[in-house]
């Protein structure tokens, strides 16, 4: 049976999770956004008529992310992920292979910032095929902010200069067409142009940042119950002690 000590403990316990929980970031938040390539062209092809094996994904920080409603269906919606206004995006990280097998990261980038703009996606829709995709597009939120190769650019490791772009699309967009395409370049040696389109990856539940606190918090009264308990049964053996001692 719990003293009223521990029924005070266990009751701070409860109220400092629910505090803590008020506090956690909810998904309308997020501005940690990752796209995935999808690739269905390359020029030239290394190899004729074989799929391209570009691949690679690029994370960007945009502030105020949020699935936002949009109508009317069918041409549009009913929900796409934009940032509501115009804001200036961060490149966090990158790793991207480009069809002739030379990879870059973000390490190779000359900058990382995108200037303001505002940042969308298509509805959930499947854009195009091409010739050398490896496998049909899947459903999914595409990206249809454009920005340019004079943004994203960079030298791989052997000095070699490339580019990632992306064509505006349409906001919101559930047809085809209203997806723009991507288009990342090396040049020279083995120069290659990779065509498709930049995806937002699934979406992985990340670890609150409060979570250790509320953990460390709740371990931590969890310890105190335990020690006034052990001092509680302590006092009552020693009175008992007393007790046995008189009565001799």
């Amino acid at each position: 049976m719990l003293t009223k000590i521990s029924r005070v403990a266990v009751g701070a316990a409860f109220g400092l999770a629910a505090l803590l929980a008020a506090s956690l970031p909810t998904a309308a938040s997020a501005v940690t956004v990752t796209f995935n390539w999808v690739p269905i062209s390359e020029n030239p092809a290394p190899v004729p008529n074989a799929p391209s094996t570009a691949h690679g994904s690029m994370t960007l920080d945009i502030p105020s992310w949020t699935l936002t409603a949009i109508g009317p269906a069918p041409n549009f919606g009913p929900n796409y992920y934009t940032s509501g206004s115009a804001v200036a995006a961060t490149i966090t990280a990158l790793s991207y292979t480009f069809g002739n097998g030379v990879s870059v990261g973000l390490s190779n980038l000359s900058a990382t910032s995108i200037t303001a703009r505002t940042w969308a996606t298509s509805a959930l829709d499947t854009p195009a095929s091409g010739a050398q995709a490896p496998s049909a597009p899947l459903q999914g939120y595409y990206l249809v902010t454009g920005f340019g190769a004079a943004e994203v650019h960079g030298t791989s490791a052997a000095g070699t200069p490339f580019s990632l772009a992306n064509a505006a699309g349409t906001p919101g967009a559930a047809y085809q067409n209203g997806i723009g395409n991507g288009g990342n370049s090396i040049n020279p040696p083995n120069a290659i142009a990779d065509g498709g389109y930049w995806v937002v990856a699934p979406a992985a539940v990340p670890l609150p940042a409060t979570l250790p606190l509320l953990i460390s918090g709740l371990a931590g009264l969890g310890g105190f119950v335990r020690r006034r308990g052990v001092f509680r049964a302590a006092r009552i053996t020693r009175k008992l002690h007393i007790a046995s001692t008189r009565a001799c």
